[in-house]
């Protein structure tokens, strides 16, 4: 699954990079800000609703385009122990390195897409404790992917306003394999060269 993974990553690299590529469309860099918000359980345990931040790099020939995404989301595991009725709260960050394939759906001021992409997601929980034990902090990287929608609105000819929404999953290994799964909502700007 590892090589898998780098093999993705070098052939998204290849395609984004490449000179002929971006001779005939438009790059462009987007920075977003947005909302993080956990569709069930990760690793067991239910976060809160946190925040993102993140930034793209785009090579488009319309009606397609190619993208690299990371994006740092960041929340809080907080639940009661059962036993104690003592409240646990820790912090959390998930990171995700993606890589995929996007389609532009008109062209024109208001311009729809559908995209999808795999990639890398870095989950980290901070050391917490409970009434009886006290449990150091843990980081797993794994495997995932997410599909999404959204709009790019023109402000001026190289700057658009940028809404999109995502949802992901990411696959664990436990007892057979399980997956992750969260919804990001994202609000930024994307500058065209």
């Amino acid at each position: 699954m590892k090589t898998l993974t780098i093999i993705l990553f070098v052939f998204l690299f290849f395609l984004v990079t490449n000179s002929s590529v971006a001779q005939f469309g438009r790059s462009s860099f987007a920075f977003n800000i947005g909302a993080y918000v956990p569709t069930g359980k990760i690793d067991g345990y239910n976060y809160k609703v946190g925040f993102n931040l993140g930034a793209e790099y785009e090579d488009c020939i319309y009606p397609a385009a190619l993208f690299v995404n990371a994006t740092f989301n960041m929340t809080r595991l907080k639940f009661t122990d059962n036993a104690s009725r003592y409240v646990v709260s820790s912090n959390s960050s998930l990171f995700e390195l993606t890589g995929g394939a996007r389609y532009y759906l008109s062209k024109g001021k208001v311009k729809p897409f559908a995209d999808v992409s795999l990639g890398v997601y870095v989950n980290n929980r901070s050391a917490y404790s409970d009434s009886l034990f006290k449990y150091d902090s843990d980081t797993q990287t794994r495997m995932g992917g997410n599909t999404g929608i959204g709009v790019a609105i023109f402000l001026n000819p190289n700057l658009d306003l940028l809404l999109k929404t995502k949802f992901h999953f990411f696959f664990v290994n436990r007892d057979g394999v399980d997956v992750n799964n969260y919804a990001g909502f994202y609000a930024g700007l994307k500058y065209s060269f």
